[in-house]
């Protein structure tokens, strides 16, 4: 019993490590591509969303209106 409760500890942390670096690394790129976008494309898409949902939009928010509207 003492083993699968180690076992499933291990687990957990694995998962909670992996769930924090994938944020870490979202956060990253979104901050990345932000920072390469045209400033007139950034305050388009910052406005448009505030617009549209009445509040100042995240980063990720922005990156994902920018993949959906700008690169197809």
């Amino acid at each position: 019993m003492k083993t699968i409760k180690i076992i499933f500890c291990i687990a957990i942390w694995l998962v909670l490590g992996w769930l924090c670096l994938s944020k870490l690394s979202q956060g990253i790129h979104d901050e990345n591509l932000i920072s390469q976008m045209p400033q007139s494309t950034y305050d388009e898409i910052v406005d448009t969303l505030t617009t549209r949902n009445g509040f100042q939009p995240t980063e990720h928010q922005i990156v994902t209106y920018y993949y959906e509207r700008f690169q197809k």
